[in-house]
């Protein structure tokens, strides 16, 4: 795999951080979208950072969904993602920290959104029906309906 951006962007440092935690070997290639255009737009014509270019050859761009799809390829224990997210959501009365949403819920809510919308495939929403039941809480609140995803 190899990894594309600068370290200077929080999101290309992530996924970077991310990776070497999860113990994923990788090469870094620190390409600005900004003085190395042409060349990353070689790689990714949407010239966005982080773009990860799979061994197979697949690209993909995003933070959460390069990080979600190296999860999806690992055994449990060298995610990152915290395996008991299922049983938190269970536990959320209505929300992590009580009545009041933090930005620990906002989020896990947006995470969960984009993961199905993305990779429902991949994360199937029949495993964890307290994460859905959750994440349904928060999309029907005024403030996640006036920003849908799609």
């Amino acid at each position: 795999m190899v990894l594309i951006g600068m370290l200077d962007s929080p999101y290309v440092r992530r996924c970077a951080v991310s990776l070497k935690l999860m113990d994923v070997a990788f090469e870094h290639r620190p390409l600005s979208v900004f003085r190395n255009f042409d060349e990353f737009r070689k790689v990714n014509p949407v010239v966005k950072a982080p773009t990860l270019v799979c061994g197979d050859g697949t690209v993909l761009m995003d933070s959460t969904l390069i990080l979600d799809y190296v999860e999806a390829t690992l055994p449990e224990e060298r995610r990152l993602l915290p395996a008991k997210l299922e049983a938190m959501m269970a536990g959320a009365r209505p929300w992590l920290q009580g009545d009041r949403l933090t930005a620990a819920d906002v989020m896990t809510a947006i995470a969960w959104r984009f993961s199905q919308y993305y990779n429902a495939a991949e994360i199937p929403a029949g495993k964890y029906p307290a994460l859905v039941a959750y994440s349904q809480r928060a999309e029907s609140l005024p403030e996640f309906l006036s920003t849908p995803l799609d």
